[in-house]
């Protein structure tokens, strides 16, 4: 993959040498906008014509060119015999100029630039007004002298002794260029260095074609208002492209040129006016208008267009771009290189957002909340690309640009409970697993004291498979579950669909817990819908991403190309997608998001206290999360849940986003290829219940003890059933000794026939055990 560089290193160093002759070199071409004729002579010649013609342009200040003639003689004759040298590899250093972020659809997101916003466009794409009043009003004998114009540089230095200040350069375009491109000429007002200026733009003259110093100029001279060039110009004064610009509007333009600041059309639009009459004036003495066309132009009023509010339409989008792109060493071997290269190097950055989709969540999000409350952020992902379609939330938490659907972390409750029950199914767990769903339940922890869980309400349930327990979202369902599957193995499966460790915690830090959204920083919006877009995607996941393409003019410099990574099974991911339909169905948690035609999986998540609201939910075209809360704090939400706060806002948003789109199927697998793992149920007669519970647990098996009368050690297991082979998630009960023995059985009441052959008979003690009543215990 291609890097994008660093600006390039300035032009090689000219160099003076001897004269030997004369020097032919061949340069690149390109059509000339006037023919030229070459001119050959001697440097000691072109020193003598200027110093002639500037003492000519002196005459009537002679006082002036007396203290000035000699310093200019003694230079030209230390170079009589010798000219600047600018090597054949000589090349402009590549301007500063804007880069583009666009959204996916290639339509304007924002336009970075540094100090300099600059789009340079090459003079055959620009009308030939836009170049010709610069011509004009800089330097109207471009096309005729070598570099300078003695004739101009004495009018300026009589102007200027007139005035007694500056008020005319006198510099040729040439020379403009040499000034601004070659450091070695310098900035110091001295006779000195305006001799330099002229040497170098003699030898650029040499080494470039009138079309090549023109077109440098007029993308790189400054107009005022931060525009470099004449399209940001354009687009600053008259907010449109140079290509449709109109004569009086490039005398607007032109004029800027020698006053940016005097001549601002908006700051003072009467010296603009005169200042643009006399550049159409300058037009027409040059031949490129008529009087008459210079004349009705200078009618038009100025119509200066207002100063731009920004090209940014989406802040908080655009800092997520910066971000990405200043962390990837592909764009620079230093963050300094990265900012430079974004600011200055000219480029194309496509990001993934769809402008519909990202309107549309902004304004899901306005609408609903738009009082003093709670907010919500809406993250949508492609599950089939990875592609982040849209990152929205309120506009009023969102001063810093900072991106709640990207960077805002909150615990996600419930919503966490996916990845338990898929990482159950990826060990071998059946979809039919049951366990206890009675509220409250409390569970013994190694470290730490006991563990107490409540379902939401209050609720209590009987037994319960897994498929209910997500439906109705049990919470002491799922708090047993993950003893069982463990709770690292969840945190990496997690990890794999999408949620960071960065907001999960370091090990150590989470315990079961986790099960119900008790992470270290919580996760974000655009994790969420990517982990489930997971689901959605048949088990395949797609880190998301934000830029999907960068180029610098044809040159690709990166072409985003999803990295997939296939999680789980298609099969087991069928199942679990296939168990998340669940909720979002009648008798599941969030029955509001039913979409019709299409088919939606998902989950709720409500924190405690009701600080954190939310949905999470895919169909196979679109993953989306919605989050409601407080951003800055943790505020109750009271009877804030997720499926009565945060899935209406999901079921308006994706309502309108699959607007008119034909409904898709969740890729098709054959659910009855997912078979649960089987295990030999491990040998546990004769130990404690405690050690034979631990033991099943240990083989993936849910152990359930029955106590029963007997002689053995109290709490020792006598049986358990099944014991050979049983699928993983498999309830195995257990017949646990009470150390007590069974009461001897009644005697039978004897029949009267036969009482008498029998009184006399000894009875014999009944040492038989029988099983007792069964008494579950969790």
């Amino acid at each position: 993959m291609a890097t994008v560089v660093a600006p390039l290193p300035a032009p090689p160093t000219p160099t003076w040498r001897q004269r030997s002759g004369s020097d032919t070199r061949e340069t690149p071409w390109l059509p000339p906008l006037r023919q030229r004729t070459q001119r050959n002579r001697p440097w000691l010649m072109r020193a003598a014509a200027f110093a002639a013609v500037s003492v000519a342009g002196l005459a009537a200040i002679l006082v002036a060119a007396f203290a000035l003639l000699p310093k200019a003689l003694t230079y030209a004759a230390g170079s009589a015999d010798a000219e600047l040298i600018l090597p054949d590899d000589t090349a402009f250093d590549p301007l500063a100029q804007r880069s583009r972020v666009l959204y996916s659809d290639g339509s304007l997101l924002a336009i970075l630039h540094g100090e300099e916003d600059r789009k340079p466009v090459r003079l055959e794409r620009m009308p030939d007004h836009a170049w010709q009043a610069i011509v004009a009003a800089e330097d109207r004998k471009f096309f005729e002298h070598e570099g300078y114009d003695p004739a101009g540089i004495g009018r300026a230095m009589l102007a200027n002794f007139q005035a007694g200040g500056v008020e005319q350069g006198g510099s040729t375009i040439s020379q403009q260029v040499a000034r601004m491109n070659f450091k070695e000429v310098g900035l110091e007002q001295s006779i000195e260095r305006k001799l330099k200026e002229v040497a170098f733009a003699v030898a650029l003259e040499e080494r470039f074609t009138k079309q090549q110093i023109l077109d440098r100029y007029v993308n790189q001279v400054y107009f005022g208002a931060g525009a470099y060039g004449l399209q940001a110009a354009s687009e600053e004064f008259f907010d449109t492209n140079v290509e449709k610009i109109t004569p009086d509007q490039a005398a607007i333009l032109a004029g800027l040129i020698s006053s940016p600041s005097r001549y601002n059309p908006r700051a003072n639009p009467d010296e603009a006016k005169v200042q643009r009459d006399l550049v159409l004036n300058s037009m027409a003495e040059a031949g490129y208008l008529s009087r008459s066309e210079a004349a009705e132009y200078a009618r038009l009023p100025l119509e200066i267009a207002p100063p731009s509010k920004g090209t940014n339409k989406q802040p908080a989008i655009l800092e997520e771009v910066m971000r990405e792109f200043n962390a990837n060493p592909l764009f620079g071997a230093t963050v300094e290189e990265r900012v430079d290269n974004l600011f200055n190097g000219g480029l194309r950055i496509k990001t993934t957002i769809r402008p519909r989709l990202q309107r549309l969540a902004q304004q899901t999000v306005e609408n609903n909340f738009s009082g003093g409350g709670p907010t919500a952020a809406i993250g949508v992902v492609d599950p089939r690309t990875g592609a982040i379609k849209a990152a929205a939330s309120s506009k009023k938490y969102n001063r810093d640009n900072f991106n709640l659907a990207i960077r805002g972390r909150r615990q996600p409750g419930s919503a966490f409970k996916p990845f338990v029950m898929a990482e159950a199914l990826r060990q071998g767990f059946s979809p039919s697993t049951t366990l206890s769903g009675k509220s409250p339940i409390v569970l013994s922890q190694r470290y730490g004291p006991s563990w107490s869980v409540s379902n939401y309400g209050g609720a209590s349930y009987g037994q319960l498979d897994m498929a209910t327990a997500t439906k109705k979202s049990v919470n002491t369902y799922f708090a047993q579950l993950i003893r069982l599957v463990g709770v690292e193995k969840s945190v990496r499966l997690a990890e794999k669909l999408g949620i960071s460790r960065e907001g999960i915690g370091a090990p150590g830090f989470y315990g079961p817990a986790i099960v119900l959204g008790g992470l270290n920083r919580g996760t974000t919006p655009i994790e969420m819908a990517s982990a489930y877009g997971t689901f959605a995607n048949n088990g395949v996941h797609i880190d998301p991403f934000l830029i999907a393409q960068v180029k610098r003019g044809k040159k690709e410099l990166l072409k985003r190309e999803p990295q997939k990574t296939q999680v789980l099974k298609p099969a087991v991911n069928a199942t679990a997608l296939r168990i998340l339909q669940g909720p979002p169905s009648s008798g599941g948690t969030a029955p509001i998001a039913q979409l019709p035609g299409w088919p939606v999986a998902g989950k709720t998540g409500t924190t405690q206290e009701a600080t954190d609201a939310w949905f999470v939910g895919t169909t196979p075209v679109l993953s989306t999360a919605v989050w409601v809360g407080y951003p800055k704090s943790q505020v109750r939400m009271y009877g804030a849940t997720g499926g009565g706060t945060a899935a209406p806002v999901w079921k308006q948003f994706m309502s309108a986003a699959l607007s008119g789109r034909e409904p898709r199927s969740f890729p098709s697998v054959n659910e009855a290829e997912f078979v649960g793992k089987t295990v030999n149920v491990p040998n546990v007669v004769g130990l404690s219940a405690q050690d034979a519970l631990a033991k099943l647990a240990k083989a993936k098996l849910i152990g359930q003890a029955q106590l029963q009368a007997s002689a053995a050690a109290a709490g020792s297991v006598l049986w358990a059933s099944p014991s050979d082979k049983a699928q993983v998630g498999t309830t195995v009960y257990l017949g646990v000794s009470t150390g007590v023995p069974p009461p001897p059985p009644k005697p039978e009441k004897p029949s009267e026939s036969s009482s008498k052959k029998k009184q006399d008979k000894p009875k014999k003690n009944n040492t038989n055990v029988r099983r007792g009543q069964a008494v579950t215990g969790n």
